[in-house]
């Protein structure tokens, strides 16, 4: 005889974007910031994050958008940590090349 579930399953989780609670923000994802720096990402996992396709994902990492993956049981993936990490990076490289810019600019 089987028994009856004591714990309420649990709702599939919708994609973390902010365009499905916020449509006047497009553009805006949240889904990384909200996820355990140590939660491991395939492809298809990120590409549902950040609403695009996984053949995206595939090409943003080979042109560098997306720091290298590891392969964990045969499947390539990432940590949130390390690509928040890399964005910051990029970020802060992005910044800095813009101001010396704007400092080349100013003394010319």
């Amino acid at each position: 005889m089987l028994q009856a579930e004591t714990e309420p399953r649990q709702k599939e989780v919708e994609p973390f974007t902010l365009k499905a609670t916020f449509p006047e923000l497009p553009g805006v994802c949240v889904g990384l910031a909200l996820l355990p720096r140590d939660a491991h990402l395939d492809a298809m996992a990120l590409a549902k994050i950040l609403g695009r396709h996984r053949r995206s994902i595939d090409r943003g990492a080979a042109r560098g958008d997306l720091p290298p993956a590891i392969l964990f049981f045969g499947k390539r993936v990432w940590t949130v940590g390390k690509i928040l990490d890399y964005l910051d990076a990029k970020q802060t490289e992005a910044c800095q090349k813009a101001a010396r810019h704007a400092q080349r600019v100013l003394h010319n």
